[in-house]
């Protein structure tokens, strides 16, 4: 089937709304394969392939697991649009294996980023991320658990290089909080740590809670 034109919005989770603007999928009674797709997340432009598993019956009825693999490409992801404190859906079990040139975060910018993402029920695994940032290069590995909405939990593993410490400490507070050592130093450093936290319903750190591994 070819789409085209296609815009969907609702008030809950998808309120920046979503287009397609060309996409061409097959439909088989337990997947929906996306052969291709092209569009907008709010601002935020998209490329993507794959499929998705269970399709009818999730959005048909109650209680249903969605499940699937997408591989997805954007010139800009304007993360920003879609920090909520809606509940998710618990029950879905995804792939995504993502690239984009740029993606907003807040006030920062990650710049060529690449890295698979695994959704089972409230849990995100975070597996090869890699961006560039502060004109270093950021490797990543974690999980965020949003099991308790109000207060989710993330555990990151980084592995940064080539990173100016004091154009990080100049534009982004929370680097010292991460690594409080790296207040008192000047020059190029690469490192390796870990940090937990929570996060706010806005997705923000919350600072006085972030701890080292």
């Amino acid at each position: 089937a070819d789409i085209s034109n296609f815009y969907y919005s609702d008030l809950w989770y998808m309120q920046p709304g979503v287009s397609i603007d060309q996409g061409k999928a097959r439909f088989t009674a337990d997947k929906l394969i996306i052969e291709s797709a092209s569009g907008k997340f709010g601002k935020s432009d998209y490329r993507t392939s794959g499929y998705l598993d269970n399709y009818l019956a999730f959005g048909l009825m109650e209680n249903q697991p969605l499940g699937g693999y997408l591989k997805r490409y954007s010139g800009q992801l304007d993360v920003n649009e879609w920090m909520t404190s809606e509940e998710p859906t618990s029950n879905s079990t995804s792939s995504t294996e993502a690239e984009a040139a740029s993606i907003l975060y807040e006030d920062l910018t990650l710049k060529d980023f690449s890295g698979n993402m695994t959704i089972v029920n409230e849990e995100i695994d975070m597996e090869e991320i890699q961006f560039n940032m502060f004109d270093s290069r950021i490797a990543m590995n974690g999980i965020y658990n949003s099991q308790a909405l109000q207060k989710p939990l993330y555990t990151l593993y980084l592995d940064v290089k080539e990173l100016c410490v004091s154009y990080a400490n100049d534009y982004f507070s929370p680097v010292s909080a991460f690594a409080p050592a790296l207040a008192f130093i000047n020059g190029i450093v690469n490192s390796e740590l870990g940090i937990k936290g929570y996060l706010r319903e806005d997705m923000s750190p919350v600072l006085e809670d972030v701890n080292s591994l």
